[in-house]
């Protein structure tokens, strides 16, 4: 068994159980594991939750090959006139010898890959700064840990539950749902709908205090 194969499986199997602890909770309340765990793991947490949304574009796709194509193209129809038109001198900066005008397709290759690998790092560096900046500024938490999250999750459902029920008791009364929103006379919008649940959400000295003529 070589010893690259050990790395491997060593790897896949704390990453499996780093997984399974984030999970869990148990390793939520430590920033000291979390931190490298997110930094190193945290774009595959990411892409497992995004993964479906991402929708493939046949024209994007044959757009950008086709730019890609014509880069490389005229890239490497440049670096061949340019050979033949250098002065016959030995080039220390290609270490090829005098006469040589040749301009081979690996060349052109490994310029574009260094441009492409260029641009990919500066969308990443601006990337960083952008979260960076938004991970600086943000009231929340860098960190969460799983009880927290789901007394939110269980808030939400009870609090779509609530507005639910409210529709229904306004259909009850009314004979009809809440009307998408109210305007003056010259069409500006007044109040929506949400309004005239409030008697209907335990919030009915807020809606007495409402003047419908007003915004």
């Amino acid at each position: 068994m070589s010893r690259r194969f050990l790395w491997i499986a060593g790897g896949i199997v704390l990453f499996l159980a780093f997984d399974v602890l984030l999970c869990g909770g148990a390793l939520s309340g430590s920033w000291l594991v979390a931190v490298p765990v997110y930094l190193a793991f945290g774009w595959i947490f990411y892409l497992g939750r995004v993964a479906h949304e991402v929708q493939f574009s046949a024209a994007g796709f044959a757009t950008a090959a086709l730019a890609l194509i014509a880069l490389t193209a005229g890239l490497h129809g440049f670096g061949r006139w340019w050979m033949r038109q250098r002065p016959a001198t030995h080039n220390e900066v290609l270490h090829e010898p005098a006469g040589d005008s040749r301009w081979p397709l690996r060349r052109s290759l490994a310029i574009v890959a260094l441009v492409m690998l260029m641009f990919v790092a500066g969308l990443c560096g601006t990337a960083i700064v952008h979260q960076t900046t938004w991970l600086a500024t943000s009231p929340e938490p860098w960190f969460d840990n799983g009880a927290m999250g789901a007394a939110r999750f269980t808030q939400s459902k009870n609090n779509l539950k609530q507005i639910g029920l409210a529709l229904h008791n306004y259909h009850d009364t009314v004979d009809a749902l809440p009307r998408g929103g109210t305007y003056d006379e010259a069409g500006r919008p007044l109040h929506s709908w949400q309004t005239f649940l409030l008697p209907y959400v335990e919030e009915q000295p807020l809606y007495d205090n409402i003047d419908f003529a007003r915004a």
